[in-house]
């Protein structure tokens, strides 16, 4: 299986963006963690979901825990795969969050260290400008624990250039744990969504409630007369 980096949703702005917004996936703009989701079915949850843990809590190096949690899920039928994707819930409020966004003339993107099995889907259902994502390696219809990282600590230099792309003005970020931390201290506006509590820790704007339309608030009011 085989994409580009960036999967474009749109064609490059031809013209200056208000501002871009731009999300984690996991625990952000879906109501899960994808790998814990696909490890249930696999029946390794408890290993993979102590080795996430520990990842967004800054207590594991990224590279490591893809590697190690990947692994586990080796010979996993890519159909069983294609099916969770399908079915991952959506965070309450994400659909209008990017509705809102969207009509009020902001660029709207995600950049996970999830997988682009899952991010396409999710990109296309919330009609998202761009994303980025990493790409599990499949062999005769089955996970080979293999994948290619397209982001591996280095969202924020990402997000940066997806901003000069679309010319953007302001730039927000919005995450949940410590992978995150760079990309919301890059942007001139990071907003942890009911983070994890290293990045509670960290953050200058937080958002507890499990609603993703609150970061709207921070928005409006950082956004130099947003909507």
């Amino acid at each position: 299986m085989q994409t580009t980096p960036i999967e474009d949703m749109v064609s490059t702005a031809n013209s200056s963006a208000r501002g871009l917004v731009c999300f984690d996936m996991d625990s952000t703009l879906v109501d899960g963690e994808t790998l814990d989701i696909l490890a249930e079915r696999k029946g390794v949850s408890d290993e993979v979901k102590k080795i996430t843990d520990q990842a967004m809590n800054g207590k594991m190096d990224f590279d490591d825990a893809v590697k190690k949690r990947i692994g586990l899920l080796e010979g996993m039928k890519v159909s069983e795969v294609f099916d969770i994707a399908g079915n991952i819930p959506f965070m309450p409020g994400a659909k209008d969050t990017i509705r809102r966004l969207k009509e009020n003339g902001f660029v709207t993107g995600m950049i996970t260290g999830g997988f682009s099995i899952v991010a396409e889907r999710i990109s296309r259902e919330l009609g998202l400008d761009f994303f980025v994502a990493n790409e599990l390696q499949v062999e005769d219809g089955a996970l080979t624990g293999g994948f290619q990282l397209h982001v591996n600590g280095n969202k924020e230099k990402l997000m940066m250039e997806e901003a000069r792309r679309f010319r953007a003005g302001k730039v927000f970020a919005v995450g949940d744990g410590m992978n995150d931390l760079g990309m919301l201290l890059a942007a001139d506006v990071g907003i942890a969504f009911c983070p994890k509590p290293a990045l509670e820790e960290k953050a200058e704007f937080c958002v507890k409630e499990k609603d993703l339309t609150k970061v709207l608030d921070f928005i409006r009011e950082h956004g130099d007369g947003a909507f």
